[in-house]
């Protein structure tokens, strides 16, 4: 049936929907409150691109006493009745440049758009119990469903003064945000099976409040603060430098068991020395280091496990060059290695050097592990790093992450993106969104092999949208946070916390089986690998108790047994502090470090 509305020269027909003559792709906007139209409506019979809401074609001409103007008659006009193309400054929600359907006062030129002239002065929301009263006079607040204090027109509950803003209230129950691939829906409240950990707001990156009002897909765990909704994850566009066609861009994670991992970064970056020198004098031992680059001749010393003095890492494989006499030995990229480098995280140059003594190591300034191997250091500033560390790449691309990164000093209040930690070492961040992780993280493998599990364990990125169900870490049976990497094995469906496995490589880069003296200890030392228990120690040199805490992660960490090479030990070593009598075994947990002496059925540990 047509419709002969005052606002247009033609009949009106109702149609279920509406589309353009010209352009059936073109938004359908009111033209009675310029909003769009997603259902019926109203449009020109004479095909002239007219259309109206259905509840705007059928608004009543006048309206008598408006709680906001009560002593006159409002009339509806087609626009606002100050000339052609005029516009107007609505009275109720303060907002000028209204140009479409208008309620108006000739009297008073008191004008009021359609949107506040229809609104419902008492209405009910899905998020709350009790009625709630519009008002229309702005006023600065604290907003129970965003938690922000703005000038706005308002919610107000008169039962239990739950108040809230305009706009918060007219937020859409499901929205596509164009950060994420599913539809998010809008709760109340933060999801009660999501409070047992923190959870961020994935556009601003800040702590989501349990009690305001969120946008959530369930699925990927993924949340949007409601005043994030209409924003896009921040992004700074990469530059040609920074493509991934960069050939010093180093993809990872690290894919199989690379029996040199230096040579595996250097062959990468095509960094690699292919000449080989048969004997090499090194600045690092005292006599010549003889190439051993066939596995025949490498055998036997294989089986006896032999250390790289670089890296604190096993030689498994040619080459490599040693001095067997002295049981010394280098991977051949370790051999190789530049004597000084400048480094991006630090303003001085870098001199390669090595430990003194079998308990003089450092901690790596970039992973913030021990080690006992080589270091590049800058003596005036007493920074080190080990060689693996200070050869890394500056630019990654890590297939958790669409975009490079490179390597950042740490920076106050940042949190790994893949642990959550506070990172006090080097981190790899993106430029363009400011996506994060610690070295440490970046350098997990793809797959490792464990204890735990016979199959080879896969480490895995969120959201787990294939694993419904909450993931529970089978070392130390904690909930796993559902927004930071795992390693999982699917087919046993057993998951790990990264950091749960992370205590057995934390004193990988400390080599076991020096030897020497310590100044209160009469009988040489040897480090050795001990075996933590669930039992204090007191110091033998104060008698004060150590105090020692059982880890509840499984792992070994590092003793010192009898032996017989004399050597001096650092005269800084703050080691030398605790001195423990514990019986026959050493008791110094993980990741401790610790020097023991097997005297009879006495051992004495020294916790380094």
């Amino acid at each position: 049936m047509a419709l002969d509305h005052f606002s247009h020269d033609h009949p009106l027909m109702l149609v279920d929907e509406a589309r353009k003559e010209d352009d059936d792709k073109d938004e359908v906007v009111c033209n009675g409150c310029h909003k769009p139209i997603l259902d019926s409506a109203y449009t020109c019979s004479s095909k002239c691109n007219y259309f109206l809401h259905e509840k705007c074609a059928r608004l009543p001409k006048e309206i008598l006493h408006h709680p906001k103007h009560p002593e006159h008659t409002l009339t509806l006009f087609s626009h606002p009745p100050y000339g052609e193309g005029s516009e107007c400054f609505c009275n109720v929600c303060y907002i000028a440049g209204w140009r479409w359907f208008t309620y108006n006062c000739s009297l008073c030129q008191f004008d009021v758009d359609i949107i506040c002239a229809m609104e419902e002065r008492v209405v009910k929301h899905e998020s709350h119990p009790h009625p709630l009263t519009v008002l229309y006079q702005k006023v600065s607040f604290e907003c129970d469903a965003c938690g922000m204090k703005d000038e706005d027109s308002s919610y107000f509950c008169s039962t239990c003064g739950f108040w809230i803003h305009k706009s918060c209230y007219l937020s859409p129950s499901t929205f596509n945000h164009g950060g994420h691939d599913h539809q998010l829906q809008l709760n109340s409240f933060l999801p009660y099976n999501n409070r047992r950990f923190a959870f961020y707001c994935d556009v601003c990156g800040t702590t989501l409040h349990p009690s305001y009002w969120v946008y959530n897909c369930e699925k990927c765990r993924y949340f949007v603060h409601i005043k994030c909704a209409t924003l896009e994850p921040e992004r700074r566009e990469i530059t040609g430098e920074e493509s991934f066609d960069d050939p010093n861009i180093m993809k990872l994670p690290i894919v199989g068991e690379p029996t040199d991992l230096l040579a595996e970064i250097l062959n990468k970056l095509n960094l690699a020395d292919n000449e080989r020198v048969t004997e090499l004098i090194h600045f690092s031992h005292d006599h010549p280091l003889s190439l051993f680059d066939t596995q025949s001749n490498n055998d036997q010393m294989t089986n006896d496990k032999i250390v790289c003095q670089g890296c604190a890492q096993p030689i498994v494989s040619v080459p490599f060059y040693g001095c067997p006499g002295c049981n010394f030995f280098l991977h051949k990229s370790c051999a190789e290695i530049p004597r000084e480098l400048q480094h991006p995280c630090h303003d001085h140059h870098l001199k390669l050097g090595m430990c003194s003594h079998f308990v003089d190591w450092f901690t790596c300034r970039s992973c913030e592990r021990p080690s006992n191997g080589f270091a590049y250091t800058c003596k005036l500033c007493k920074f080190h790093l080990d060689i693996v560390c200070a050869l890394l790449p500056v630019r990654i691309k890590h297939e958790a992450h669409e975009h490079p990164m490179e390597v950042r000093d740490f920076t106050i209040f940042s949190k790994c993106n893949a642990c959550d930690q506070n990172p006090g070492g080097f981190t790899y961040r993106c430029n363009s969104c400011n996506f994060l992780i610690d070295i440490s993280c970046a350098m997990l493998k793809r797959t490792v092999k464990h204890d735990w599990d016979r199959h080879r364990i896969t480490l895995r990125y969120p959201p787990y949208s294939d694993h419904p169900d909450d993931f529970y870490c089978e070392i130390c049976e904690e909930e796993i946070h559902p927004k930071f990497w795992l390693y999982h094995c699917q087919l046993c469906d057993q998951p790990f916390h990264t950091e749960c496995l992370r205590p057995y490589y934390q004193l990988a880069n400390v080599m076991i089986g020096g030897t020497g003296k310590v100044d209160i200890h009469p009988h040489n030392l040897t480090l050795i690998h001990t075996f933590k228990k669930k039992k204090s120690t007191s110091c033998s040199r104060c008698g004060k108790d150590q105090g020692i805490i059982p880890s509840t992660t499984p792992g070994p960490s590092i003793g010192v047994t009898l032996g017989d090479a004399p050597i001096s030990p650092p005269s800084n070593s703050a080691c030398l502090k605790r001195f423990a009598v514990v019986g026959s075994v050493a008791v110094i947990l993980t990741p401790s470090v610790g020097a023991v002496c097997g005297n009879d059925k006495l051992s004495k540990a020294l916790v380094l």
